[in-house]
C-alpha cells in the first residue's frame, strides 16, 4: 500500500511539473516570436540592435596568479 501511495504521489507531482514546464515553453515561444517580429520590423526600417549592456575592452577577467 504504501508503495501505491508514494507512486501515486510521484505522478502527481510530475504531472504538476510537466504542466509547468509546458506553461514556461509556451510563454518562451511567444516572447521569441514577439522578439522575431520585432526584429524583422527594425530591419525593415534599417534600424540597427544594440545590446542593453556592452561592458568594456578594458574589464577583461583578471588572470590568476599560480604562485
Amino acid at each position: 500500500m504504501l508503495l501505491k501511495r508514494k507512486l501515486a504521489d510521484k505522478t502527481r507531482e510530475c504531472g504538476t511539473l510537466q504542466r509547468s514546464l509546458d506553461a514556461a515553453a509556451t510563454a518562451i515561444a511567444a516572447l521569441h516570436h514577439d522578439n522575431t517580429l520585432l526584429r524583422e520590423e527594425l530591419a525593415a526600417r534599417g534600424g540597427t540592435v544594440v545590446p542593453l549592456h556592452r561592458p568594456p575592452d578594458h574589464q577583461k577577467p583578471a588572470s590568476i596568479d599560480p604562485s
